[in-house]
């Protein structure tokens, strides 16, 4: 069953990935060093299996909110390059893709692109010098070029 949520109009996704299955594997597919590797073969099954429904490319494909940002650091020490490159590949063609010289934690500069995303796509007012640093005392690591890492596609 598909449901929709027609009062979301715009969203940022920020440092995400496909889910928790590609998450725990490597760009192999193999499982990471992170997986317990003493779980039964069986158990193993039966949790990839439950977890697929939840899996982001399945919910991201079917996507109809009409403005979508989706976010990632190229340094990203939690969230798994390929996994975060899945995520892209699987977004609506109306999505926006920004790569960001940073690791796991959203850099200012990705912080004050979501409020101009928000401003642009809701109407909202635009954000000012004062919110440059986001959320931070201090500057974070600058924006690259929202290329996406290398040997990605784009979607």
């Amino acid at each position: 069953m598909r449901r929709s949520f027609p009062r979301l109009n715009a969203v940022a996704l920020a440092m995400g990935d496909v889910g928790y299955v590609e998450h725990f594997r490597e760009a192999d597919g193999r499982w990471s060093r992170y997986f317990p590797p003493d779980l039964p073969s069986q158990q193993v099954e039966r949790w990839v299996s439950s977890l697929r429904p939840l899996d982001g490319a399945t919910w991201l494909a079917q996507s109809r909110v009409p403005h979508l940002l989706l976010q990632n650091g190229l340094e990203d020490e939690a969230v798994p390059q390929h996994a975060a490159i899945k995520l892209h590949e699987a977004a609506p063609s109306n999505a926006l893709h920004e790569w960001y010289d940073s690791g796991h934690r959203v850099s200012a500069d990705a912080y004050f692109a979501q409020l101009q995303f928000f401003s642009r796509t809701l109407g909202l007012s635009q954000p000012t010098l004062q919110d440059e640093y986001g959320p931070y005392p201090t500057p974070a690591p600058t924006r690259s070029t929202s290329a996406p890492p290398s040997g990605a596609a784009t979607p």
